[in-house]
C-alpha cells in the first residue's frame, strides 16, 4: 500500500469465525500499522535510555549525578504533565503524534551526533533529557487518546492489552539490544538505532487514517473538570495512588542496575 493511501478500518479478518480474543483490535488495518511502528520505536528509546544510564556513569563516575541527570527528564511532566490531555483533546492527535515524532527524532539525532564527535557531557544530556520531557508532556495522553480511534469500541480493551504488551515486550528487546551494543560497538550506536527509529515511527503514522475520530473539546478548565472527575470517582484516584507508589519506589531501575554493575559487580558494559 501506498504511503498516499489512507489506511482505514478495513482488510482480511484474523478472526473469520468472527470470534474476539486478546488479539481481536489487529483486524484494524490502522491499528496493526501503529501497533508495528510503535514497536519499534518503543524499543528504540529502550535502547537509548538503557545506554544513556552507562554513559552519564561513565561520564561523571557520580551516583548522585546519575540520579540528578536521569531526573531532570522527568521534570517537565511532573510540572505540567496534566497539561498535556488538555492539548490532546483539542488538537488533532495524527497530526500531534506526527510532531511528536519528529521531534524526539530530532533531538535524538543531535545526542547521536553529538556524541559521535566526542562533545558529549552532562549539561548538553540534561538539556536533551529536559526537552524530551517537554515532548512527552503532549505525547503520552495523544499516544493514548490516538489507539481509542483507531478501533471499535469493543475492541477496546484487546488494544489497551496490545499496547501493554507492545510496551512490556519493548523494555525486554530495547535493554537487550542495547546490552548487545554497548559490549561490541559502545553507547554512541545506541543514540543512532534509537534516532533511525523514530523514521520508522514517523513512516507508519503518515497513511493512518482514524476511523473513529475523538470529538474535539472547545470547553475551557478541561484540567480542573479533570481533577474534579477523578476525586470523586475511587475507581480512578486509587489507581492513579496505586501508580504514583510504585512510579516511586519502583522506577529507579535506571539508575540502579548501572550502579550495581559497575560497583557492586565491578564489571564493564557487558556486565551492564
Amino acid at each position: 500500500m501506498s504511503v498516499s493511501d489512507p489506511i482505514a478500518h478495513h482488510g482480511f479478518r484474523l478472526f473469520p469465525n468472527g470470534r474476539p480474543g486478546a488479539t481481536h483490535a489487529l483486524e484494524a488495518v490502522a491499528f496493526r500499522w501503529y501497533f508495528a511502528g510503535q514497536a519499534v520505536s518503543a524499543s528504540g528509546t529502550f535502547v537509548q535510555q538503557t545506554a544513556l544510564g552507562w554513559a552519564i556513569l561513565a561520564l561523571t563516575g557520580s551516583a548522585s549525578q546519575l540520579g540528578i541527570v536521569l531526573a531532570s527528564g522527568g521534570i517537565p511532566v511532573l510540572l505540567f504533565g496534566v497539561f498535556g490531555g488538555t492539548v490532546a483533546d483539542r488538537f488533532d492527535n495524527r497530526r500531534l503524534l506526527l510532531a511528536t515524532q519528529t521531534l524526539y527524532g530530532l533531538l535524538a539525532t543531535a545526542l547521536w551526533l553529538i556524541a559521535a564527535f566526542g562533545h558529549l557531557n552532562t549539561a548538553i544530556i540534561v538539556g536533551i533529557s529536559v526537552a524530551s520531557g517537554f515532548v512527552q508532556v503532549v505525547d503520552s495522553p495523544t499516544r493514548q487518546a490516538f489507539v481509542a480511534q483507531l478501533v471499535p469500541a469493543e475492541d477496546l480493551g484487546s488494544a489497551a492489552s496490545l499496547n501493554g504488551v507492545l510496551m512490556n515486550g519493548s523494555r525486554v528487546i530495547g535493554p537487550a539490544l542495547a546490552g548487545a551494543l554497548i559490549v561490541s560497538v559502545g553507547t554512541t550506536a545506541c543514540f543512532a538505532v534509537n534516532a533511525a527509529t523514530y523514521v520508522v515511527g514517523f513512516a507508519t503514522l503518515l497513511p493512518i487514517r482514524p476511523a473513529y475520530p475523538a470529538r474535539r473539546s472547545e470547553t475551557p478548565g478541561g484540567v480542573r473538570q479533570a481533577v474534579g472527575y477523578v476525586s470523586r470517582h475511587q475507581q480512578l484516584y486509587v489507581p492513579l495512588g496505586m501508580m504514583a507508589l510504585v512510579g516511586l519506589v519502583v522506577f529507579n531501575f535506571n539508575l540502579v542496575l548501572p550502579l550495581l554493575a559497575k560497583f557492586t559487580y565491578h564489571g564493564n558494559g557487558g556486565t551492564y
